[in-house]
């Protein structure tokens, strides 16, 4: 098989051994599945129910503390990687806020369902002619890894971009997502590929278990108006 597309996000930025721990979970989950011809790959149908623990999400409007805690840079490097790979994306929403790991436009949350609150999954189809495989893994490094291969490469060459249209106190923080795709020289699509509108991250809850932060070394986005509270900036 050869890769097809791959990304990488950087976790070290969050000290909180249970953040790695959750992601290591995730990752092992999806780690080795193969894809069919027109079959769609579901995040959730593989990660859910597992042991996680208790970590940094967003949640109801803000920065909550529950299990779970970063799931969500498991599905967003997976959906970047999917992306990249030239595969068609089914399924994928964008988080409340912008997160520090990862460009605005390219995150991709997931919720199991509940309180209230519809299921959110991350999902692509294999719309290559031959099986593809789905790696993802934690390295040693401090790196969450995420690579697709296939045995039929699609010969199409991906390029991302994402840029803020505005931001205002009572809008939010808008950006737009846009997406080239070339095979053979043959320009197949240049375009937005969708537009999502952030919020405002309210004051980290007082008697939340503190880890220190620092910037993402790589894919994150060092903005000094992120409003996430998690990260410092220079």
């Amino acid at each position: 098989m050869e890769v097809l597309g791959e990304y990488q996000t950087d976790f070290l930025w969050d000290s909180n051994p249970s953040r790695k721990g959750n992601m290591n979970l995730a990752a092992g989950a999806v780690d080795g599945t193969v894809l069919e011809p027109g079959e769609v790959f579901s995040f959730n149908d593989l990660t859910r129910g597992l042991d996680y623990e208790a970590a940094k999400t967003f949640s109801d409007g803000g920065v909550g503390y529950a299990n779970g805690g970063g799931l969500c840079q498991v599905s967003s490097t997976l959906h970047m990687a999917a992306q990249y790979a030239g595969l068609e994306i089914v399924e994928r929403n964008p988080h409340y806020a912008v997160l520090p790991y990862i460009r605005p436009g390219f995150d991709a949350t997931v919720w199991f369902g509940g309180d209230g609150i519809p299921e959110l999954d991350m999902r692509f189809e294999n719309t290559t002619g031959g099986d593809v495989l789905v790696r993802e893994w934690v390295d040693e490094k401090g790196f969450l890894n995420a690579r697709i291969l296939g045995e039929e490469p699609t010969g199409k060459e991906v390029e991302m971009r994402s840029e803020k249209v505005f931001e205002d106190p009572a809008r939010g923080i808008k950006w737009a997502t846009y997406k080239k795709v070339t095979k053979d020289g043959e320009v197949l699509f240049d375009g937005l590929l969708h537009t999502d509108v952030y919020g405002y991250n309210p004051p980290v809850p007082e008697g939340m278990p503190h880890y220190e932060t620092n910037k993402p070394r790589v894919g994150g986005w060092p903005d000094p108006t992120n409003t996430t509270g998690w990260a410092e900036t220079e």
